[in-house]
């Protein structure tokens, strides 16, 4: 899928403009950070990873009967995964 040049030209524009007048852009990597600066030189940024308590949240097993029941068998991953 390819967007049209004057799509991404009114997204980049509506993104400056936003990030001009934020006090603060937070980020949940290094790599979305780094593409606000490349925009807007000089923005106010803060790092927000999102974050699991590693201790208290352990992974189980994977449960394939729940997994076929669900249909989820071949789901590999889904959701964004950021620019690193």
């Amino acid at each position: 899928m390819s967007a049209s040049p004057r799509l991404i030209d009114v997204f980049m524009r509506l993104a400056r403009r936003a990030y001009r007048r934020a006090d603060v852009v937070f980020g949940q990597t290094q790599g979305i950070l780094d593409g606000v600066e490349e925009v807007v030189p000089g923005t106010p940024t803060m790092m927000f990873p999102n974050g699991v308590d590693c201790e208290r949240f352990q992974p189980r097993s994977r449960d394939n009967q729940l997994a076929a029941e669900d249909q989820l068998s071949q789901v590999r991953e889904a959701g964004p995964t950021g620019d690193e």
